[in-house]
């Protein structure tokens, strides 16, 4: 009798967590790495991005070969 009791709970909490819903994302995120083209390679010479605005325009800086910084605004509908 206390065996039936133990296989029924265990059923019963396998089949309770199978049919429980499961949690979806909200949202599918992409990440997409680039550099800016001119953008040295050098130590220290990358590309920052430091905002993102509503709109998925993303806001940065890079520094160039010859060590001088630019700024940059990247549209979310340019090609990576």
């Amino acid at each position: 009798m206390k065996s039936h009791t133990i296989l029924i709970l265990i059923l019963f909490t396998f089949f309770a967590s199978a049919a429980w819903p499961q949690a979806q994302p909200q949202w599918k995120h992409k990440i997409i790495t680039y550099e800016v083209p001119g953008a040295g390679n050098g130590a220290g010479q990358d590309t920052q991005a430091f905002g993102i605005n509503s709109s998925g325009e993303v806001a940065g800086f890079y520094t160039d070969a010859n060590n001088v910084y630019h700024g940059f605004l990247r549209s979310p509908k340019a090609q990576p």
